[in-house]
């Protein structure tokens, strides 16, 4: 059967999603590009973010409650390289504030960060999930 070609996939554009180019979850074309089209390198990675993503997602909300905060740094750093992956700028954006909240003990705003951090994992747990079904 072969890999499939990128260039033969039907990409939805921003207008297709509702949603400006630098609100989509995630960019699979600036994705790909950087692994020169290999699709099931892709999927591999789609599979190792959803695994990974929830235990240190789990990892950081015990540091949370536990008040650790190098814990929550190195979580929130994991999860923050993650989503690079996947060009998911604001699951990205969300991550780097968490962790530079953590790391510099500015623990104001860090429970919101928290929250928001596992709503953008999920949202891109969700859409990298559909993107892999096809």
């Amino acid at each position: 059967m072969g890999i499939p070609n990128p260039a033969d996939r039907e990409w939805p554009n921003s207008d297709q999603l509702g949603q400006p180019a630098a609100d989509k979850l995630f960019d699979a074309d600036a994705a790909l590009r950087r692994l020169d089209g290999d699709v099931e390198l892709f999927g591999t990675l789609i599979a190792i973010f959803q695994e990974d993503s929830a235990a240190l997602l789990s990892e950081l909300s015990t540091g949370f409650d536990t008040n650790n905060l190098p814990q929550m740094e190195r979580a929130a750093h994991s999860l923050k390289g993650l989503a690079c992956n996947f060009n998911a700028h604001r699951a990205m954006q969300v991550a780097a504030s968490v962790e530079e909240m953590a790391r510099t003990r500015a623990t104001d705003g860090l429970s919101r960060g928290v929250r928001e951090l596992g709503v953008q994992l999920e949202k891109l747990r969700h859409a990298l999930a559909q993107w892999k079904a096809g």
